[in-house]
């Protein structure tokens, strides 16, 4: 079995005493002393209902934002092209005015004549031009008349 004291496996008897292993200062057949209490070990188990946070973490760093002009799509190279493009700009600045409901300071002026375009695209840029200047007019009907001073 070997030599107690001297770090030798301790044995159980049948009463439940600890005979041999331990460490130096301690005699054979001795009780058995209580493990030490950890200095962070809490005594009493938390309540069951509370929330624990989780540990706080170094977040991963953010990547950086690609650029706005990068994700826009590459410029048109035909006249109609470029046409549509600027109509499809106005046309989403006067919907975003629509759509929270914006009152011009001041009336905007009516759409002039639409544009001559030939080509495959022509109906579709009139048609465009058409619901910009649709979008025009309801701006303008959210405008209210001034009121006007009962005549003396």
């Amino acid at each position: 079995m070997g030599t107690p004291g001297r770090g030798t496996p301790a044995t159980v008897t049948g009463a439940g005493a600890v005979t041999g292993g331990g460490t130096r200062g301690t005699t054979p057949g001795a009780a058995p002393t209580t493990p030490p209490v950890k200095p962070n070990t809490p005594l009493v188990d938390p309540p069951r209902n509370t929330v624990v946070p989780p540990a706080i973490t170094n977040p991963a760093p953010i990547a950086d934002a690609p650029s706005p002009l990068a994700l826009a799509p590459p410029a048109p190279v035909t006249a109609s092209g470029l046409l549509a493009a600027l109509q499809d700009r106005v046309e989403g600045l006067l919907e975003s005015l629509l759509r929270r409901n914006s009152v011009p300071a001041v009336p905007l002026k009516p759409l002039g004549p639409p544009p001559v375009v030939s080509g495959p695209d022509a109906e579709l840029l009139r048609l465009q031009y058409e619901a910009l200047g649709l979008a025009v007019e309801a701006l303008n009907l959210r405008i209210k008349p001034a009121p006007q001073s009962p005549p003396r």
